[in-house]
């Protein structure tokens, strides 16, 4: 998850479960966050008109569908409702699988798998599939989680050069004030200012660690 962007993730989870599992069509949707509309990532062998799907079965929206969590199968072979038998055909599939990609009780997206031989699928299929389905979730988080950490990385350094860059300034205008002190007074006074030039030396120190250690 790390090393792919969003949509090469989603493309490659995609075309492996089609390709070792043996299936003819499928998509994959993101739910947007906040905004509760279903977004296709990336499909192949699948017909504009997948959106729909929750829609003319259902009566709801694709994202509303999904967003329960559970699974719905199409399949010719179990006598499937007329919005499905009709969807089926739209499709050219004998069986579809709709498996909600959830991540602990967050649903963040859906796989769309279709087969034009097999008219159901078997029970250790669908077993398969929602797996499949619980690892693309989990997978897609990880890379989202892994971008958002890169980017408070950077905005964190950002913050701490801009901190380290006044620190040094305001510790540079302090430390010409120090020397000039230190030039003109004499005695318990100057010793007092020659401390508190030590005390502006070890800050420098402490700013020039810290980037280090970043």
């Amino acid at each position: 998850a790390s090393t792919h962007r969003p949509g090469e993730l989603l493309e490659t989870a995609l075309s492996q479960t089609l390709d070792l599992l043996g299936y003819d069509g499928g998509a994959i949707y993101r739910i947007e966050s906040g905004r509760g509309e279903a977004t296709l990532q990336c499909r192949r062998n699948m017909p504009d008109a997948c959106t729909d799907l929750a829609g003319i079965i259902f009566g709801t929206s694709f994202a509303e569908t999904i967003a329960t969590g559970l699974p719905c199968y199409l399949e010719d072979d179990r006598n499937p409702a007329p919005p499905g038998s009709r969807l089926l055909r739209e499709f050219g599939f004998a069986a579809l699988a709709c498996i909600p990609l959830v991540v602990e009780s967050d649903v963040v997206g859906a796989l769309l798998i279709g087969t034009q031989e097999r008219g159901s699928f078997s029970h250790d299929e669908r077993a398969l599939l929602e797996a499949v389905g619980r690892e693309i979730g989990a997978g897609s988080v990880r890379g989202m989680l892994y971008r958002r950490l890169e980017a408070a990385n950077r905005e964190a350094n950002l913050y701490l050069d801009i901190l380290t860059h006044d620190i040094r300034n305001a510790d540079n205008i302090v430390n010409i004030y120090a020397d000039l002190l230190i030039a003109e007074l004499e005695g318990e006074p100057a010793r007092y200012a020659r401390k508190l030039k030590d005390g502006i030396k070890k800050s420098i120190e402490i700013t020039t660690n810290v980037a280090t250690l970043r």
